[in-house]
């Protein structure tokens, strides 16, 4: 395989800059629990109470989750990291939250691999 069939970790991270800077990210408010002994802050996903400094991938979601000190952070992974434009003559094929950049059927165009 020649080097220009093949691209570096480094290669690929700088073609996902675009797709990174459009990668969203949501925030919610932590929750108080009170009681007789005490108050303790928590976050909710998915109806499941997450104590403070908890992290966690949802590959159900393709979610990262993070229970920080004043919110709770959901980032997308993998298919929902972002935009992603594959080069021309290519295109993204989905397993799972995976994303697979595999040749358009239609073309002759040798896309790019992956490794790492």
């Amino acid at each position: 395989m020649t080097s220009i069939n093949r691209i570096t970790p480094i290669t690929a991270l700088l073609l996902l800059v675009p797709a990174l800077a459009l990668a969203m990210c949501t925030y919610e408010d932590i929750q108080l629990f009170e009681s007789a002994v005490g108050k303790t802050k928590y976050c909710e996903y998915k109806g499941m109470k997450i104590l403070v400094g908890a992290r966690f991938k949802d590959f159900d979601e393709c979610m990262y989750v993070k229970c920080k000190a004043k919110s709770l952070v959901k980032c997308g992974f993998g298919k929902k990291l972002g935009i992603m434009l594959p080069p021309t003559g290519c295109k993204t094929a989905f397993h799972g939250c995976f994303v697979k950049i595999i040749q358009d059927p239609d073309s002759k165009t040798k896309c790019p691999v992956i490794s790492p």
